[in-house]
């Protein structure tokens, strides 16, 4: 038995991944696929998912907005069967989207405000841009740092995760440019995911903390 995420919007998905994250540890790596919804519906988006398990939970009140419906799914025929469909809705497979885990087949959106305290990670490419991210970070006795060599688009780059991270290091080396680019940790209630997401975006699986962010240089 297949389960079917209808959502109103990008706020009302994120609000409910919130709470089922928090209810259900493994969603993230949920194998879904995205739907578009025909216009005149009452939701924009709708989430597949083929498998029975992990099971979706209902909507919790501050999750106004979204939708789960059991279904069966035949993945070969491409054919949907949704139990309790609401009327005139129609769904149909996006153009340029790939299923996958949940949080690959959900696209980031524009944060509604920076995030507390964030975990920050540099995609930095090698040499003289990664030897002066490093330097500007033990100048300022910011020696937390972990490296890992990556590939991006068949080119040498090196992820640089920092613990703790300088504002005053960090607000230098935005907006993104061919030499670095600026992750950070994307978080739900249970604490830190393992999804990173490009600064300035947020992911529906984990939005950036509320309050007044606290600096340090």
């Amino acid at each position: 038995m297949a389960q079917v995420l209808l959502y109103a919007d990008e706020r009302a998905l994120a609000a409910y991944l919130a709470g089922a994250a928090a209810a259900v540890p493994d969603l993230a790596a949920a194998p879904c696929e995205p739907l578009e919804v025909a216009e005149g519906a009452a939701y924009r988006g709708a989430l597949v998912f083929p498998a029975d398990q992990p099971r979706l939970p209902p909507p919790a009140e501050d999750a106004r907005g979204a939708l789960v419906l059991p279904a069966t799914f035949d993945r070969a025929a491409r054919k949907l069967t949704v139990e309790k469909k609401p009327a005139g809705l129609r769904l149909r497979a996006p153009a340029g989207r790939k299923g996958g885990e949940l949080a690959r087949a959900l696209a980031p959106v524009a944060w509604a405000r920076p995030p507390e305290d964030p975990l920050v990670a540099y995609l930095v490419r090698p040499g003289a841009p990664l030897a002066a991210l490093v330097t500007e970070h033990l100048e300022l006795g910011k020696g937390d740092l972990r490296f890992a060599p990556v590939t991006v688009d068949g080119e040498p780059r090196v992820l640089v995760d920092v613990e703790r991270p300088s504002w005053f290091v960090l607000e230098r080396w935005l907006p993104r440019t061919d030499d670095v680019t600026v992750f950070r940790r994307a978080t739900g209630p249970l604490g830190p995911r393992r999804v990173w997401v490009e600064w300035g975006l947020e992911h529906p699986l984990g939005s950036p903390s509320r309050g007044t962010s606290r600096r340090s240089s």
